[in-house]
């Protein structure tokens, strides 16, 4: 027991010294504040992992990529999905930014990106309201089931 602990430590350590800060919220969504993301390749469990290069994520979310600039403007700042539907916020600004989804908040690093995948208790179809920065309702997802 005392070894898979110490393990944990090191490989969280070596995490934290490569950059990557991979966080889980109540949602069960795994996103990353770094310009590689690491994704989930099991849903079984969130140790198995693989890291996604930002060059790979362009093209593994083509339409389904959310592109915050340095004035918080999206592109689109208007879209469609399915609920379950993973999707990148991509921050192209010189600086972190703070992102909202329906109130949650995400961090995102300068250049960086993150995978979110779209969830709500809320009766679909249902607009989730995306802030960022001090701005309030930048953009839309309207969310289908």
């Amino acid at each position: 027991m005392l070894a898979v602990a110490v393990v944990v430590v090191l490989v969280t350590f070596y995490w934290l010294d490569q950059g990557v800060s991979v966080q889980s919220n109540q949602n069960g969504e795994v996103t990353s504040t770094d310009q590689t993301a690491v994704t989930p390749s099991s849903a079984s469990t969130a140790s198995s992992q693989t890291t996604l290069s930002y060059a790979a994520a362009l093209k593994l979310y083509e339409g389904k990529r959310i592109q915050f600039d340095e004035k918080c403007l999206l592109t689109p700042n208007y879209v469609t999905f399915k609920k379950g539907t993973t999707i990148m916020f991509d921050n192209r600004g010189s600086k972190a930014m703070v992102i909202k989804l329906d109130g949650t908040a995400y961090t995102i690093k300068a250049y960086g990106f993150m995978l979110v995948t779209l969830k709500t208790t809320a009766t679909l179809p249902h607009s989730m309201m995306v802030d960022c920065g001090n701005g309030e309702n930048n953009g839309t997802i309207l969310l289908q089931q």
